[in-house]
């Protein structure tokens, strides 16, 4: 991990400020926007503000130690207008759950691992950031990245990602999935970038974006 992800016990107010900053870009969504393409392939912008809604979902539903299957991959059928309200809606029940000290240190089934609480929010953190980010280039917004944000979620994903032998990790991650359940590569190779790039496109390029994808 970077300095500042590894001296990180409780991610909490960083996870908060990741949800504020999704709820900000979500919120400035057109409706003539959500059938648009985003840098995350598989989605399309309602799509992904549904993928986002279902994360938000699972780690709320990890720390009650509810099986990570039960989230839906993304929330669909909601109307234009009611996107932002259901995002609000998880985001509330995940810092109630969060609010619980205990959860911090609890062993947390994610589905592909089993890790501690705090470190299951720092990466929950980055997902939401990365789809953040994808959201936010499909629609031409740019986001006020929050610095400890970026640097705790780049920390704990060098650390829980290596940049080689990500497919021998999803080919046995997928292989403890139960009988039944999709299992989608979560992550494509890592991009590289100049080192001095800006933290946020190193982080996306870390999770497999090329920084210059769409707008």
């Amino acid at each position: 991990m970077t300095d500042t992800a590894a001296t990180i016990t409780d991610p909490r107010p960083n996870f908060t400020k990741a949800v504020s900053i999704a709820r900000d870009v979500i919120g400035s969504v057109r409706p003539d926007q959500l059938d648009d393409a985003t840098p995350c392939d598989e989605f399309t912008v309602r799509e992904l503000v549904g993928h986002m809604i279902g994360a938000v979902q699972r780690i709320a539903d990890a720390g009650v130690g509810r099986s990570p299957f039960d989230a839906p991959r993304l929330v669909a059928g909601l109307a234009d207008h009611k996107w932002q309200a259901a995002f609000d809606a998880q985001a509330a029940a995940a810092e109630q759950v969060w609010s619980d000290d205990t959860v911090l240190t609890a062993d947390l089934n994610l589905g592909f691992a089993v890790l501690p609480g705090f470190v299951s929010l720092m990466i929950y953190a980055n997902e939401l950031t990365v789809h953040t980010w994808d959201l936010a280039r499909a629609t031409g917004q740019r986001p006020n990245w929050d610095a400890d944000v970026l640097e705790m979620a780049y920390g704990v994903m060098q650390q829980a990602l290596p940049a080689e032998g990500r497919a021998e990790r999803f080919a046995a991650a997928a292989a403890s999935v139960p009988a039944g359940q999709p299992f989608d590569v979560p992550f494509r190779p890592a991009v590289v970038v100049a080192d001095d790039a800006p933290m946020i496109d190193r982080l996306v390029a870390f999770n497999g974006r090329q920084p210059s994808a769409l707008r």
